[in-house]
């Protein structure tokens, strides 16, 4: 594209942004280091309401097992089940396994 048949030249879009795409490019390592710290947190904070919510399940099986409404039988087993399930969904958090 030259002067001599009428077009003018246009500049492509690196040379128009290379400065802006420089700027990004150098802010990525930033953002890795925030989302790990950021993914930490929130790991830890699943896993706490998890353990939250097994703890509240057990304890409320355990109260309805003292007060002979169900079963210890079943206790031991929504027990077992429970643990079992927040253990196997878990997994990918602790990175057991």
């Amino acid at each position: 594209m030259s002067d001599e048949e009428g077009e003018e030249y246009e500049p492509t879009f690196w040379e128009i942004y290379k400065d802006e795409v420089g700027e990004i490019i150098k802010s990525v390592p930033d953002w890795v280091k925030y989302w790990q710290t950021e993914e930490t947190r929130l790991r830890r904070e699943t896993v706490l309401i998890f353990c939250v919510l097994l703890g509240m399940v057990i304890g409320i099986v355990g109260y309805l097992s003292s007060q002979r409404i169900v079963s210890g039988e079943s206790m031991t087993f929504l027990a077992g089940a429970v643990v079992g399930y927040i253990f196997a969904f878990l997994q990918k958090y602790l990175r057991i396994g």
